[in-house]
């Protein structure tokens, strides 16, 4: 073997190699980021074809010399396809790389090593190999064949896809990171270039490569990239995407205070171009809040609402830094976020006051309340000791006029007949108003209480049919009871259900003229619930309008005032009666038709409740 040092050629290539090497180091420091391992790969491949063409050339004119050449085949078809594979990296598009994708960029260089460790019996790839002994130095020269330009053409066109998808992609990036992408691109471009120049034999020294020097200008814009421009600490796409879209401004520092990104919401909101505020310190570009500068110079990590100015209409921020580490952990800068929340405080403001009125407007409630609920208790109160107080002596008129009236019977004088009838039929009217009224006190003042009995339906209906049979017949109705003796027994307060269906009946007897009222009783039983009473009085009388029917149950309220001057009523029988059924642990509803009759539905356990005595009461209509 016999070697030559060709210093003028060999020396920088061996540089080129070291500087390719170098470059993938720096690179290695940034292996997660998008695209590294690539630009790593793409490093290899250089180095190695750098470095076997200086072996190459040292070996001219010996067998070694052909076995790198083949070898240097291994690096110039590795880097097209690590070319594309960055580019699809770091613009974003790993998911390309699908089995065919990879089989396709695989089937041409797999195929060159073929066919350039077989070149003998084909000579596709190097149609005649010479050497060239008419220069400084010898040297290899290669008349190439057909499957050389085909991987030739095929290198070009990855150069030419990467390259696109690199511009494409970093068209709508910020401003700052297009010289990023210039500079990269130029600099992987120089060894194609070159290439370019040795393939068609425009080199200024014939048969000399020129591509594997080129790479120490790929090399030179890598680091500067990198180191300089920050190539892989952010990528520009994911930047475009996400960082610019940002409603909020965002900054970024370094460890050193100075600007190196920040994003298109900030810039309008310091008024400035990108170009004059990155690389300058983050004092000079928020001069406009120094208080805020002091307050954050040293602050590492924060998350607070601020007013960035004392005019009588403040603007409000929510501000958010977060630290920046390195891959060896160390700080490496700071992320400072934030976005204009003015509108969202203003509306907690005015939710705030909103609120305090409320619980302003509440408390006068509730006082109002409290002095309603005395009031009440007070009038409960009163018209108890009232009822009490007028009940004594109206027992004693009537008495007296009831021993009057046997007294001018014995004596056979009946002149005063019709006065007396009077006074005891007021008298009456009047003990029964002062007994309900005396009923509605007791009720609101959660003194009533139940009696409770079990006793049969059939007797209890029996009775109040002896009493109210007179009253129903004054009018020429006619009387039905229905399902009484099959009704059974019931456990609950037999006063008060006789004084409801007293009244019930009472009123359907005296709005009811020449028709028919029918009192039905039936025991409803429904699955896995307690069984019930359900007395329904119907009649064929006037019935109510439907204004009247939302007011039917509160005291003092009357369907027809006319009619009920006429007849007779407190509105009182109507209010009791659906609180006893409360009571009860029951309820009375009430359906009718305005000139075909009413029906009431009286629904009462068959057991009452425990809990019924301290069932809620309906208030009164003045309440």
């Amino acid at each position: 073997m016999q070697w030559q040092i060709a210093f003028i050629y060999t020396i920088p290539l061996f540089l080129a190699t070291a500087l390719t090497c170098a470059a993938t180091l720096v690179v290695w420091r940034h292996r997660t980021a998008l695209g590294a391992r690539a630009l790593m790969a793409l490093g290899v491949a250089a180095a190695l074809w750098s470095f076997a063409y200086a072996i190459e050339l040292s070996a001219a004119g010996s067998a070694t010399a052909l076995l790198w050449a083949r070898i240097q085949y291994i690096g110039i078809m590795a880097l097209p396809v690590a070319w594309v594979v960055f580019a699809l990296h770091y613009t974003n598009r790993r998911h390309w790389l699908s089995g065919y994708t990879w089989a396709g960029l695989l089937a041409i260089p797999l195929a060159a090593q073929l066919l350039v460790w077989t070149n003998e019996r084909h000579h596709l790839i190097w149609a005649r190999i010479t050497l060239d002994t008419g220069g400084r130095f010898p040297m290899l020269v290669y008349d190439h064949g057909v499957g050389f330009w085909i991987c030739n053409g095929y290198a070009h066109l990855c150069l030419l896809a990467g390259a696109i998808l690199l511009v494409e992609s970093f068209r709508n990036a910020a401003r700052q990171y297009l010289l990023q992408v210039i500079t990269f691109v130029l600099g992987a471009s120089m060894p194609w270039l070159a290439n370019a120049l040795y393939v068609l034999r425009l080199n200024p020294w014939p048969g000399l490569d020129l591509t594997p020097f080129a790479f120490s200008g790929t090399v030179i814009a890598i680091v500067i990239n990198v180191t300089w421009f920050r190539f892989l600490n952010l990528v520009p796409i994911a930047r475009a995407s996400v960082i610019e879209r940002m409603p909020g401004g965002m900054i970024v520092v370094d460890e050193h205070n100075q600007i190196v990104d920040l994003n298109a919401t900030a810039l309008r909101g310091l008024g400035m171009a990108a170009a004059d505020a990155i690389g300058q310190p983050a004092d000079r570009v928020l001069a406009r809040w120094p208080q805020l500068v002091e307050r954050y110079r040293s602050v590492s990590s924060a998350s607070e609402v601020l007013a960035v100015d004392d005019s009588s209409d403040p603007q409000y921020v929510n501000v958010e830094i977060m630290s920046l580490y390195d891959n060896q952990r160390r700080l490496s800068g700071r992320l400072i976020i934030w976005n204009n929340v003015t509108d969202l405080k203003r509306t907690e403001h005015e939710l705030r006051q909103r609120n305090e009125e409320l619980i302003a407007l509440q408390q006068q409630h509730l006082v109002a309340r409290q002095a309603a609920e005395t009031a009440n208790r007070a009038k409960s109160s009163f018209l108890a000791n009232m009822s009490h107080e007028l009940r004594t002596p109206l027992t004693a008129i009537l008495g007296y006029s009831e021993l009057l009236d046997m007294e001018l019977a014995r004596r056979k004088i009946t002149d005063l007949d019709g006065e007396l009838a009077t006074i005891q039929r007021a008298g009456g009217h009047l003990l029964e108003l002062i007994n309900n009224i005396l009923d509605l006190s007791k009720i609101e003042a959660d003194r009533m209480t139940l009696d409770r009995q079990r006793f049969a339906v059939a007797e209890l209906v029996e009775e109040v049919t002896r009493t109210v049979r007179p009253l129903i017949a004054r009018n020429d109705n006619t009387f039905s009871v229905e399902g009484a003796r099959d009704a059974g027994e019931i456990d609950s307060d037999p006063i008060k259900l006789r004084q409801i269906l007293l009244n019930l009946l009472s009123n359907a007897a005296k709005f009811t003229h020449a028709g028919q009222i029918c009192l039905s009783i039936r025991r409803q039983q429904s699955p896995g619930a307690p069984d019930q009473l359900v007395f329904v009085v119907s009649d064929t009388g006037i019935g109510i309008a439907p204004e009247y029917m939302p007011h039917l149950f509160e005291a003092f309220t009357q369907a027809d005032a006319s009619s009920t001057r006429e007849q007779g009523g407190s509105g009182l029988g109507l209010a009791i009666s659906q609180r006893f059924c409360l009571l009860m642990g029951g309820d009375l509803s009430a359906a009718s038709q305005p000139g075909a009759g009413s029906a009431f539905t009286v629904r009462l356990p068959a057991s009452a409740p425990d809990s019924a005595a301290n069932a809620p009461s309906l208030p009164l209509a003045s309440e």
